[in-house]
């Protein structure tokens, strides 16, 4: 029985690294700090939100690699052993199960209750649950821009109207020539149309609306399916590492960096789709080319 398990545990040892059976160790510094609170401004010129969220991902992808190198350098050495030195293996184990029966236990009974089938399985399903939050995020937006396309329709409308009893076909606005009566027309169907966006913005871009509880339910996923589950993979992955008693106090799961990294940039994507600033301040407007 010890040859047939240390043969198991000598394979994953090749391509694995220790972390404790219990849970995969994270680093000392949350991850999830990284993630900038959600805006509620309707406009993009109206907070930081997209610089400072490259520069959390950009942060958080440097802390990632070099963990990955620490996490890839102990593996290195792990497989190195193995390969050069495989009895060495058998007698670490050997010793870790005389030092600590009870936990080694643990760890070869982890091993052996794999089942492929049910393994596969929860693979098969955390791949749809990804591919469902992909699909709800893509529908999301263009039901956005839909509703974004019906809310500015009546000043629109107008817009066409004046444009066509202008007699003007080409170009932008109102043409040069205008009258001062003319752009006074224009510039207000173009403050009805900041009107039309500021009131429709809460129920999409609010602390309530429809972008926070699609980015909500987003982070839920991801901490209540995705990172137990790659965390449960590398946990099977490296039990066996423990079983040969080397120390492997540096090692970090990525799961929760990777995840934290996708949310941020998820609600990155949909934050981007509001619009730049209002068409008018107080004193003026500008020209927009549908508008």
């Amino acid at each position: 029985m010890l040859t047939r398990y240390f043969r198991r545990l000598s394979a994953a040892a090749g391509v694995a690294v220790l972390v404790s059976v219990a849970s995969v160790a994270q680093s000392a510094t949350d991850p999830w700090s990284r993630a900038l609170p959600l805006p509620t401004a309707c406009y993009l010129s109206q907070d930081q939100f997209a610089t400072q969220t490259a520069t959390a991902v950009e942060t958080l992808s440097t802390e990632r690699d070099r963990q990955s190198g620490i996490n890839e350098e102990i593996a290195s050495k792990v497989k190195s052993v193995s390969d050069q030195d495989p009895m060495e293996l058998a007698r670490r184990m050997q010793q870790n199960m005389m030092n600590d029966p009870q936990n080694a236990q643990k760890y070869m009974e982890m091993l052996g209750a794999t089942d492929p089938a049910a393994a596969q399985a929860r693979s098969q399903h955390a791949l749809d649950r990804k591919v469902q939050m992909d699909t709800e995020e893509k529908n999301l937006v263009a039901s956005y821009q839909t509703a974004l396309q019906r809310a500015m329709t009546p000043p629109h409308a107008k817009f066409m109207a004046l444009r066509k009893r202008l007699g003007i076909t080409e170009g932008w606005g109102v043409g040069e020539s205008a009258p001062a009566s003319v752009y006074a027309e224009y510039d207000a169907i173009k403050r009805e149309a900041d009107q039309a966006y500021a009131a429709f913005c809460p129920q999409w871009w609010g602390a309530t609306g429809s972008m926070q509880a699609f980015v909500k339910r987003y982070k839920v996923y991801l901490v209540n399916e995705r990172i137990p589950h790659e965390q449960e993979a590398d946990a099977q992955r490296t039990a066996s590492y423990a079983m040969f008693n080397t120390p492997s106090g540096t090692y970090r799961s990525l799961a929760t960096m990777d995840a934290v990294s996708d949310y941020m940039k998820v609600a990155d994507r949909l934050y981007s789709n509001r619009q730049s600033e209002p068409i008018c301040t107080a004193s003026t407007c500008r020209d927009l080319p549908g508008l």
